[in-house]
């Protein structure tokens, strides 16, 4: 919760906030609005809460990713890890830059993680629990419910709970009671007649959205301009090496061999059900991928295979530290996760430390802050009535949420209506006849858009700048008079 409500809504955020307030339907079928309809809904429930817009929309994600480090370590112990194995994953989960990012950041991949490994505790809970049902009458309503609502809160979701559910049958149907399996045969049925109505209802229009294939086309190229022969190899490798390369950055041979010691460590019935879990999942992601319906080049769309690495990970830890002896080894894997943890959570406080460094390798790791807000009320003072004011492609979505109708007539570049700024600026410093006004990002400020200003006929000054964003004073040069 540190700093959350100092972190202004960047593009990406802004985007889905501004989504949020539109109405439902168009936030589903309109032009590039791919956002899981019911996290816009709640998103929506929590932004009538009296505190600020920055705490109150990102509540739903961050409820979901500090219950998903909770559930991963419960799904630790039920597998049969015990209970220093779960003490190792909680301190895992608790720094992973991924984990921490998405539970602070206004989009629904945290959700994601907590469906990965909440559905497969729910049918452990249900399905493979040797109590009768009678008495799993509580486990039996959250597995319906959670199938539920899982298709309209997340797309990933879509992945792990489907290859959960084939994975529970295929290992624990015959062996249930009948009672049992006419249950889990209900949630089955539940599971997919909700995501069939969520695809009618918006899944099949945003999926087949012209700009968000178009966005996309470059991560999807890497599959296609690959051999046939090769496609589901470098798919497959694609997914597996994006995944675990963005949960654990430049740890993660390291953390590959520990997961191999883990996979070798854990008890024969958890191994098998982890196993089966990634597996199964990776066969769906590399199928969608190779029907163009799903990108494996970004860490940040698989959060979802998140628990069987970081299970196995710290079963590694537990086996290595046992070679040291019974006693210490146990102190030392939760030594080594917790010291992990602890540097990666300072490595996020350090990175929000002034001075702000607007970093954007760093991007989907440690908090992005872009504080348009600021410069807009800079803007609103500096600014004379009439005077042209234009907003970048990369400010567009922040301005749009932040701007409250303090500035108006403002030339407003977004990603949706600006697919290349260039012809759009140009034809706006047409319209600067003494001072104009640009509201960009740090990272906007770059040699070619100064080109693109100054041979136009006007100098450039930055009026002010806050963390991320600054604002340019354009001034149109005199013409020059000859004799």
């Amino acid at each position: 919760a540190a700093l959350l409500e100092s972190k202004p809504f960047w593009r990406d955020e802004a985007w889905v906030a501004s989504l949020s307030v539109e109405p439902l339907d168009w936030s589903m079928r309109g032009p590039g609005k791919a956002v899981p309809v019911g996290f816009l809904a709640l998103t929506r429930l929590a932004g009538r809460l009296p505190v600020a817009p920055e705490l109150a929309l990102r509540l739903l994600p961050f409820a979901a990713g500090v219950a998903a480090i909770l559930v991963l370590a419960a799904l630790a112990r039920r597998l049969g890890g015990g209970r220093t194995s779960a003490a190792v994953v909680l301190w895992i989960g608790a720094g992973l830059p991924a984990f921490v990012y998405y539970s602070r950041e206004l989009k629904p991949y945290a959700l994601d993680l907590l469906f990965s490994g909440l559905v497969p505790l729910l049918a452990i809970a249900t399905l493979h629990s040797r109590a009768a049902p009678s008495r799993r009458g509580a486990a039996w309503l959250w597995l319906f419910m959670v199938l539920v609502a899982a298709p309209w809160l997340s797309f990933g979701s879509t992945f792990c709970v489907s290859a959960t559910l084939a994975v529970a049958s295929l290992c624990w149907w015959r062996r249930a009671r009948r009672a049992a399996r006419e249950r889990w045969t209900l949630a089955v049925l539940l599971w997919l007649l909700s995501f069939a109505t969520v695809f009618v209802f918006a899944l099949r229009s945003q999926a087949s959205n012209p700009r968000l294939l178009d966005a996309w086309a470059g991560d999807m190229a890497f599959i296609t301009s690959a051999a046939p022969a090769l496609r589901v190899v470098r798919t497959f490798s694609s997914y597996a090496h994006t995944s675990l390369s963005y949960l654990f950055p430049g740890v993660w041979p390291a953390v590959a061999l520990l997961i191999l010691v883990g996979f070798v460590a854990w008890p024969g019935t958890g191994r098998r059900l982890l196993a089966l879990l990634f597996c199964v999942t990776a066969v769906e992601v590399v199928a969608a991928a190779l029907l163009e319906r799903y990108v494996v080049t970004q860490g940040r769309l698989l959060l979802f295979a998140a628990p069987t690495y970081v299970l196995f990970a710290a079963a590694g830890l537990l086996r290595l530290g046992r070679l040291l002896g019974p006693s210490a080894g146990p102190w030392l894997a939760t030594g080594v996760a917790a010291l992990a943890s602890c540097y990666w959570s300072v490595l996020a406080i350090e990175h929000r430390i002034p001075p702000y460094r607007d970093d954007p390798s760093l991007y989907f790791r440690f908090d992005v802050i872009h504080d348009v807000d600021a410069v807009i009320g800079n803007l609103q003072l500096l600014a004379s009535p009439g005077e042209p004011v234009f907003i970048s492609r990369y400010s567009g979505e922040a301005f749009r949420f932040y701007n409250h109708g303090r500035v108006s007539d403002a030339t407003v570049c977004t990603r949706l209506n600006c697919r290349n700024e260039g012809p759009a600026l140009q034809a706006w410093i047409e319209t600067v006849q003494r001072r104009g006004w640009m509201v960009l990002l740090d990272a906007d400020d770059v040699p070619g858009r100064r080109e693109i200003v100054e041979k136009a006929g006007c100098d450039i000054r930055i009026a002010t700048q806050a963390r991320g964003a600054r604002l340019w004073r354009l001034t149109r040069r005199a013409p020059q008079v000859t004799s």
